[in-house]
């Protein structure tokens, strides 16, 4: 087979499987978890988790063939209905766990901040065509 062929189907399968993982981890009971005892460490964890799921959307190609503007508001729509829906379901009394909105807001920066490195990086590709 070809690499760049398998390509797109590599990065789509590495979204579903990151994302399989994601909600168990965050649906795990509450008693089960490792804590780490740092300032604020629950929200950065946050912020890297749902960055990357993010980019793994992107390069998924789920968000479709469009122009940026339009790919960046269906990843901040998606990853803030995912994070929102994250939250809500760790209300179900047997995962012992906290919903906290906090942590939507930590999530969709984090997703926020990967959809501002992706704008950059794509406008630095730009400028360099350009150039060329």
């Amino acid at each position: 087979m070809n690499a760049n062929v398998d390509r797109p189907r590599i990065r789509l399968i590495a979204f579903w499987v990151y994302t399989a993982l994601l909600v168990v981890a965050t649906h795990i009971p509450n008693s089960a978890l490792p804590t780490i005892e740092f300032l604020w460490f629950d929200k950065i964890e946050h912020a890297t988790a749902y960055g990357l799921w993010t980019m793994l959307l992107f390069l998924s190609g789920l968000l479709g063939e469009t122009s940026f503007r339009v790919r960046a508001a269906r990843a901040l729509l998606w990853s803030s209905l995912f994070a929102l829906a994250d939250e809500l379901l760790q209300m179900i009394p047997a995962l012992n766990r906290v919903a906290d909105p906090v942590d939507v807001i930590a999530d969709v920066f984090g997703s926020a901040c990967v959809v501002c490195a992706i704008w950059v990086r794509e406008r630095r590709l730009k400028s360099r065509d350009r150039r060329a």
